[in-house]
């Protein structure tokens, strides 16, 4: 028996030696220029998101659901800020259009030239956006448009989220995973963010290459940059 034994393991490891080898899977032959410019793009990629004024600074997004607002960071008001002064002034509406005051002795500018009283704060739909800085500069008020509702968004240079960033990780690349697409604007008319419009609509996506069919959901997009803004 126990030569019986040995025979059937010595017929295994001979069979698993003459069994033809696994072939090595084939890898994507590294394309210089690409990932060279896809690296670059990265890089300019972490530099706008890091500005002062860009993505990582935003510390605030305050819909403005009535007619006056305090804005500070004081737990008095109405709007408040996660970093600033603690009283920043009073933001009213009046029919569709916004105005701004300043607390008084609060450092408040536009265009480079102190706030001393009222005014207008005109939205990013508008000819001319208005942007107040406030807190030495550091920090950023202007107002957004969507549809029929306004925001405040609030930027801060010593936002936490942009001083403890530590940069973006991306899968590895190459040119042929690369496809095109189509951001479309949402009908007139017809609110993006009323999840009312937020129904599946199938369709058919056909891939790079055509090797992976895949289904997905057409869905309506608010978008909370300005048009031509470099966000993504």
């Amino acid at each position: 028996m126990r030569y019986r034994g040995m025979a059937g393991l010595l017929a295994a490891v001979v069979l698993a030696a003459c069994s033809p080898a696994t072939p090595p899977v084939p890898t994507a032959a590294e394309d210089p220029a690409y990932a060279a410019a896809q690296q670059q793009w990265r890089v300019a990629r972490y530099q706008d998101l890091t500005r002062p004024d860009g993505w990582t600074a935003l510390v605030g997004l305050h819909w403005l659901q009535n007619k006056s607002h305090f804005v500070g960071s004081g737990a008095t008001n109405g709007i408040r800020l996660t970093v600033g002064p603690d009283k920043l002034g009073l933001l009213r509406r009046e029919g569709t259009q916004w105005w701004f005051t300043p607390e008084a002795g609060v450092d408040v500018s536009h265009d480079g030239l102190p706030v001393r009283g009222r005014i207008r704060v005109d939205t990013d739909k508008d000819a001319q956006p208005t942007l107040l800085a406030f807190d030495g500069g550091k920090g950023q008020l202007s107002i957004i448009r969507r549809g029929p509702r306004d925001a405040l968004r609030v930027k801060h240079a010593d936002a936490p989220a942009r001083r403890d960033f530590a940069g973006l990780q991306y899968w590895p690349g190459r040119r042929g995973l690369a496809g095109a697409g189509a951001l479309h604007r949402a009908p007139a008319g017809q609110d993006p963010a009323d999840r009312r419009h937020h129904r599946p609509d199938h369709r058919d996506a056909q891939c790079p290459r055509g090797r992976v069919r895949t289904r997905w959901s057409q869905l309506a997009l608010e978008a909370i940059g300005a048009p031509g803004s470099r966000c993504s």
